[in-house]
């Protein structure tokens, strides 16, 4: 599972930086970084290419190709 605070960190932005990028407010790029909201797909989606990811690795258990493995 990806790290998403140390992933922005590692781009050197700022969270409200990062969420004005992604299109989402800061506070809920704050709740989707520390795991306390899963995003719906189409923002899941942009969060992930955002931080250079895949879905499926950022949200593992959250695809339903991994739960069927």
């Amino acid at each position: 599972m990806i790290d998403l605070r140390l992933a922005r960190f590692h781009k050197g932005l700022s969270l409200a930086g990062a969420a004005t990028a992604i299109g989402i407010s800061d506070s809920y790029l704050s709740l989707i970084e520390r795991r306390r909201a899963i995003p719906a797909a189409p923002i899941a989606k942009r969060v992930a290419e955002f931080y250079g990811h895949d879905v499926a690795d950022v949200w593992p258990a959250t695809t339903p190709d991994r739960e069927a493995a």
